[in-house]
């Protein structure tokens, strides 16, 4: 019995359409983009309760605000090199753990020097973008592929954030 060599693209060029995987990967990615979006988006609306909240001026809650960014930045240095080794996959998902746990724990905050290292954590998570639109790429035809690799990846949940 001979082998016969199988190009993954090939099979999936000549099956256009989606299948139920294909799009529970979209469907995944685009729940973690929606929510990423609405953190963001969030953050600025429920700042003046914050600083209500903790009896501070919202001027010392900038580099809270600011630390999701600073984590994302590190976290797209060192968790991205980091996927190279362990595959996309499994940092995606370990992202958005950390993501939803820091997020959930950011209710429980008593100063603002938690707030700011919980923000910070959670930035590590969810701004893996290469990831999250490249992942629902991967099993699709060239140009199915191409369509969701350039589409923006930030807008889901900007829109839908809170008013």
């Amino acid at each position: 019995m001979a082998n016969k060599a199988v190009s993954v693209t090939e099979v999936f060029d000549a099956n256009p359409m989606m299948s139920s995987y294909q799009k529970w990967v979209c469907f995944l990615c685009f729940l973690v983009m929606f929510l990423d979006g609405f953190d963001a988006t969030g953050i600025g609306v429920v700042i003046p309760k914050i600083a209500e909240f903790l009896h501070t001026k919202m001027s010392a809650l900038g580099l809270a605000v600011s630390a999701s960014l600073v984590g994302s930045l590190t976290g797209s240095i060192v968790l991205g090199t980091l996927a190279d080794r362990v595959g996309r996959k499994w940092m995606l998902v370990v992202c958005s753990f950390i993501f939803g746990l820091f997020s959930l724990l950011s209710a429980t905050i008593t100063n603002v020097e938690q707030l700011i290292v919980y923000r910070f954590i959670a930035g590590l998570g969810p701004r893996r973008r290469p990831s999250r639109t490249r992942l629902p790429s991967a099993p699709s035809t060239r140009r199915a592929a191409c369509a969701r690799a350039s589409s923006p990846s930030c807008i889901p949940g900007c829109p839908w954030g809170p008013p």
